[in-house]
Parts: structure tokens; C-alpha cells; sequence
């Protein structure tokens, strides 16, 4: 009876060794099958928006940067970004996978332009401190609604609110929407003032695709400048604002831009208001009046393009071989009686410098080709050195002046405050220009 008990005993835990087996490998099946389907439920997620997805990512260490993706089946991402201009341009394609981190976890797993915000080099990332702008590149999911997908960074615990884009967005973003604005904006606000009629008044408006800021300027009781700033995204329609701007005390977080018009406007209330940009006056209608009688041109200060400073590098050779430091070359739109020779109208001149300051300038009649395009060329009328010598301070200069036909306009090159800078674009090799800077008076050189 007892050997009878105890190999009842026996096969009971036998028994329930095995039931505990089986319940185990259930149980890790189960758990392995829901996790499958979990990943399969978000990458279907992220997968069966028609259109992809746009986010506005802020990441811990500052800025806000559209990011337009759209998710493939076979684990790859289409992606565009207004963090710079190739991003906005072309459409990079990287992968993406899910892993388990404590929990399912969207990758971005090889690099992309979502990384460069994580780059530790500062320079790329625009970063501080050897830390990137503490961005992510592993989410978790932590909410998922109709038309949205909220995700937390992994280690920087940033949100990326991801938003189902539209037809538009799409075409727009992967088109290079964002480098055409702005190009298009950048061609049609060149060198102009820009500003918003408020209160009967104009408010200025300051406008940096560099920082993606825009600032208004306003002058309060005390007739000093006060400027607000928003920094911005950019969008199919125009800009989004990161934080809200007033306009006569209504808060707006919208510009939009007219392609057809080439003008950004808001809305307030209905109304749109414009944005208006003035341009200044074509440069050769201002040459020779207060402020724009001098362009001086300063080698060492003033970089030029290669093919013009070959030409000027002679001159500079010429000038050391006779024991002289070239120091400036300059035009003189409105000369002295005393420098006018026989109907010249414009002094060239160059400077030097050795034990005594010495100034060589010769005499041009500055004709127009065509004054509405500001084209001109140029006929030698005199200089007035005292020996021959000192016209090889500027005789390649003056060969390429006097056999060429010029443009006059606008410099594109950094002006220092309150300076206008202007240049000199040969006709017939528009490769070959230099630039300087204007002046009202001598003594400001």
C-alpha cells in the first residue's frame, strides 16, 4: 500500500512538472507572438499613411526643424529637412527598424539627417559642448491616434509629434518646395527693406533664412527700437512659428508665401496683410551722390576672384619692384577740378605706402553703353604722376578697364555696418569682377 502511495506521489509531480513546462512555452510564445504583432501594428502604423508624415522637432538643446518622412514595408525612409539647404533639396533615403528597449523602439539605424542634430562635432550639429543639440534617433511609442504618432526619444526624452501629411505636403517637400521659397524669396527681397503697415505706421521686418528668424521691429514711447523674434519652420503654404508674433495686439503664429506674387503676407482676422519689400534704386542712378561717391577697393581686406586678382597681383608686383607697398585702388565718381582732364568725368586712382604716403590717379570718361542695365566702358583721358614710373603702379589695371565694357551693381559681399558695397562685371567674361566698398569721403578710408 505505501509503495503504492508513493508512486501516486511520484506522477503527481511528475505530472505537474510537465503542465509547468508547457505553461512556460505558452506563456514565451505568447509573449514573442505579441510582441510580433506590436511591431507588425506600428509599422503598419507608419507604413499606411498615403502621403508620409511632418513633425516640427525641438530638440533639448535648442531650435526647431521640420522634418517631412514617409516609411516603406522593406524597412526604408524617405526623408526631407529644412536643416539646411541640401536637406530641404533632396530626398535622402535611409532604414529604420523596431527593437525591444524595455519596450518596442523605432530606430532610425543607419545615418540620416535626423543624426546630424546628435552629431557631437558642434560645427555640423550646431551644437554645445561636444553634445550635439541632445536630440534622438530611438523613440519610444507613446500614443497613436487617427492621424498622429506621438514618440519619445530614448535618451534625451524629446517629443516627435509625427502628423499625416496631405498630397500637397508631399509633392511640395520631396519637389524641394523648401529650397524653391527660398531661392524665389531670396531673388525677390535682394538688398530691400521689408516691412508690415501697422497702426498707419511702418513696422520693419527682418527676415534670415541663415537663422530661420523673423523679427519686428517697432519703436516704442521713448522712439527706441524694441525687436521681437520668432524663430521658424517652413511649411507647403508658407512659414510656421515656432512662438507668436502680434500684429496691433492680435497674436499670429502664420506667414504665408504668394508663389505667384513672390510675397510673404499674414492673416488677421481675414485680412491679409503684405509684407512689403522696397528695393533700393538701381546702383548706377546713385553713383557720385552723398554716400556713393567713393568705391574703394582694399586687396587685402576685400578677397577677389581669382580671375581679376591675376590682373591685380601684376600691378602689386610692378608697385614692389620699386620699392613701394600697394596699399588701395579706388574710383572717384566726383572729382576735383583739379583731377578733370580734357571732359573725364571719373578718377581712378591707387594708393601706396613707403617712408611717404604718394597717391598716383589717372583721368577717365566714364560713357554709357546702356545707363538703364548699368553698362558702361571707359576712355583714358590722363594721369597726373610726375614721372613715367608711376603708371606701372596700375598698367594692367588700366589695360583691362580701358578694353572692356563694365556692369555696374550691387555686391553681394559682406558689407561692414552702414557700408553699400558695389561691383565692376566685365561684359564680355562676366567671370572676371571685383567688389568694393562705397564711401562719402576720403578721410573715412
Amino acid at each position: 500500500m505505501k509503495k503504492i502511495l508513493l508512486y501516486c506521489m511520484l506522477l503527481g509531480l511528475v505530472l505537474v512538472a510537465c503542465k509547468k513546462g508547457g505553461t512556460d512555452t505558452w506563456y514565451e510564445t505568447t509573449l514573442d507572438k505579441r510582441l510580433a504583432d506590436t511591431i507588425a501594428a506600428r509599422q503598419k502604423t507608419l507604413t499606411s499613411s498615403p502621403y508620409g508624415w511632418k513633425t516640427v522637432f525641438a530638440p533639448k538643446g535648442g531650435g526647431a526643424y521640420l522634418f517631412y518622412m514617409k516609411f516603406s514595408n522593406d524597412n526604408r525612409v524617405d526623408m526631407v529637412s529644412d536643416i539646411n539647404i541640401e536637406a530641404a533639396s533632396n530626398i535622402a533615403n535611409s532604414s529604420y527598424i523596431f527593437r525591444q528597449v524595455g519596450e518596442p523602439c523605432l530606430i532610425f539605424d543607419t545615418y540620416s539627417v535626423l543624426h546630424i542634430l546628435s552629431h557631437p562635432y558642434n560645427p555640423i550639429s550646431g551644437g554645445g559642448s561636444g553634445k550635439g543639440k541632445e536630440s534622438d534617433y530611438e523613440f519610444y511609442f507613446k500614443s497613436i491616434t487617427v492621424d498622429s504618432v506621438v514618440l519619445e526619444g530614448v535618451k534625451n526624452k524629446n517629443i516627435m509629434v509625427l502628423k499625416k501629411a496631405t498630397q500637397e505636403e508631399e509633392a511640395f517637400y520631396k519637389s524641394g518646395g523648401i529650397k524653391t521659397v527660398i531661392d524665389e524669396a531670396s531673388n525677390a527681397f535682394k538688398r530691400a527693406k521689408l516691412h508690415i503697415v501697422e497702426n498707419g505706421a511702418q513696422t520693419k521686418v527682418e527676415l534670415s533664412f541663415v537663422s530661420k528668424t523673423l523679427s519686428l521691429i517697432r519703436k516704442d514711447a521713448n522712439n527706441i527700437e524694441v525687436t521681437t523674434t520668432a524663430a521658424f519652420t517652413f511649411a507647403a503654404d508658407g512659414l510656421d512659428l515656432v512662438t507668436s508674433l502680434t500684429y496691433e495686439g492680435i497674436s499670429f503664429k502664420k506667414v504665408y508665401w504668394d508663389s505667384v506674387a513672390k510675397a510673404f503676407y499674414i492673416l488677421i482676422n481675414g485680412n491679409k496683410i503684405p509684407i512689403v519689400a522696397v528695393s533700393p534704386p538701381p546702383l548706377q542712378t546713385l553713383i557720385g551722390t552723398t554716400g556713393y561717391r567713393y568705391l574703394a577697393v582694399d586687396p587685402p581686406g576685400m578677397p577677389q576672384t581669382a580671375a581679376f586678382n591675376a590682373i591685380l597681383q601684376k600691378d602689386i608686383a610692378n608697385t614692389q619692384l620699386l620699392n613701394r607697398s600697394y596699399n588701395h585702388f579706388y574710383f572717384d565718381f566726383n572729382p576735383p577740378a583739379s583731377q578733370i582732364k580734357e571732359g573725364s568725368n571719373v578718377t581712378f586712382g591707387v594708393t601706396t605706402a613707403s617712408s611717404s604716403y604718394w597717391i598716383e590717379y589717372n583721368s577717365y570718361k566714364m560713357e554709357w553703353v546702356n545707363q538703364s542695365q548699368g553698362i558702361f566702358k571707359f576712355s583714358y583721358k590722363g594721369n597726373n604722376g610726375s614721372n613715367a614710373s608711376t603708371l606701372t603702379y596700375s598698367v594692367n589695371l588700366r589695360a583691362f578697364f580701358e578694353n572692356h565694357t563694365f556692369k555696374i551693381d550691387y555686391s553681394d559681399e559682406p558689407a561692414p555696418a552702414g557700408k553699400v558695397m558695389g561691383s565692376f562685371i566685365c561684359m564680355e567674361d562676366p567671370t572676371i569682377f571685383f567688389y568694393g566698398r562705397f564711401e562719402t569721403a576720403w578721410s573715412n578710408w
